[in-house]
């Protein structure tokens, strides 16, 4: 009896390994397809990155303290005397015609506190796709990037606003919720009138040859929390001007809300996977420069290299380290991960019934398959026959 449960345990496990791959061919299968239905931007002439690379070198004699502080402070004395538009005013006209007076004085503007590390790193690689990003004189509407969390994105973003060469163009740089920043920057009393006073801003900008630049970071991290009817209504009206909005997102899923929002209007821009923004050695060595002598910050490259196929550094895995000793964890590529530990899990729970259940365990077990695993069959060539004889 022992032998035969022995057998039972091994065939259950052989045919779940079975099923997990059937699993991988079919998920691989169907990535395939979506890839080709990814949104990208038509007409976005990229910088070269050795030219991007020059002109973040070129930037870092202006410190990002006092490039976002003098924006910042710029905000609170100009910017934000234009008194709020009271809620259903039929003013919407005159208020974007003082909003414009004041926006012609200024090529960036900064309505929030940015935290901004003690020692700032120039020329990451995320920093060179926002440089790329902000000097795309040709794309409207709205558009997604993303990269990991902790790899520094707002840094980056923040220190690429000094590299945007559009003479022309006004960038605006918010970070957090949605409402706020609408209230914040169009200087409304109610959300509502927002998009209303937008779309005669957006019109009017174009009428004097502005191109208006919106980078809202850390706004849609998880998802667009609903906020779809204003952000289509102000897509809209960026696209219909030539004004170009950028959402800038912790991961691809979020990008990819954002991206199928409103069709052409709407886009993931072109960059590289999200793990190639982690900084390089050079780069986490430079971050180090101003806490640790050489020798101990080789220790801590050490500990903090990111533990997966791609490696490289995050910032906040370094601080994490340098404050608590936690060493960063590779993190999980989609459902491979799970499934291991999944198949861990059954494999001993499966011996511990058999003792008790006997033959039925396995039958559980594959009715578990089955109901977990099903959607696998049809993506998979080798089950297609069978499909129509399941019930």
């Amino acid at each position: 009896m022992a032998r035969r449960c022995r057998r039972m345990v091994l065939l259950a496990f052989l045919t779940h390994v079975s099923l997990e791959l059937c699993g991988f061919v079919g998920s691989w299968t169907a990535k395939s397809h979506s890839e080709k239905a990814q949104p990208t931007s038509v007409g976005v002439h990229a910088v070269d990155p050795a030219a991007a690379a020059a002109l973040g070198a070129a930037s870092s004699a202006i410190s990002g303290f006092d490039f976002v502080g003098k924006r910042k402070a710029w905000f609170e004395t100009q910017f934000a005397e234009v008194p709020l538009l009271a809620s259903m005013s039929p003013e919407v006209k005159d208020h974007a015609e003082r909003l414009l007076n004041v926006m012609r004085s200024q090529q960036t503007i900064i309505p929030q506190v940015v935290e901004l590390p003690e020692q700032t790193v120039e020329g990451t690689g995320f920093q060179r796709l926002m440089i790329t990003v902000l000097n795309d004189n040709r794309t409207g509407g709205l558009s997604a990037v993303h990269a990991e969390p902790g790899v520094g994105k707002s840094v980056a973003a923040a220190l690429a606003l000094r590299n945007c060469t559009q003479k022309s163009a006004v960038t605006v740089f918010l970070q957090r919720d949605f409402q706020k920043n609408l209230k914040d920057f169009f200087r409304v009393e109610d959300v509502a009138d927002a998009v209303d006073v937008a779309g005669e801003l957006f019109r009017i900008l174009k009428q004097h040859g502005i191109r208006l630049q919106m980078v809202f970071d850390n706004t849609f991290d998880i998802g667009l929390g609903g906020q779809e009817t204003d952000l289509l209504t102000l897509t809209r009206a960026a696209h219909e001007y030539d004004h170009h909005l950028i959402a800038v997102t912790q991961s691809e899923e979020a990008a990819n809300k954002v991206a199928y929002l409103n069709g052409a209007r709407t886009r993931l821009l072109e960059q590289r996977k999200a793990p190639s923004y982690r900084w390089s050695k050079g780069e986490a060595e430079e971050y180090l420069k101003e806490y640790l002598k050489a020798e101990n910050a080789e220790r801590v490259l050490n500990m903090t290299q990111v533990p997966d196929e791609v490696g490289g550094w995050k910032p906040v895995d370094i601080k994490e380290y340098l404050k608590t000793g936690r060493r960063p964890e590779a993190p999980q590529q989609g459902q491979g991960g799970r499934s291991t530990a999944n198949s861990a899990v059954w494999v001993r729970q499966l011996q511990k019934d058999c003792h008790v259940n006997k033959g039925r365990v396995v039958f559980h077990y594959f009715s578990h398959l089955l109901c977990v695993k099903g959607s696998l069959f049809r993506n998979c060539i080798i089950f297609r026959p069978c499909l129509g004889r399941m019930p």
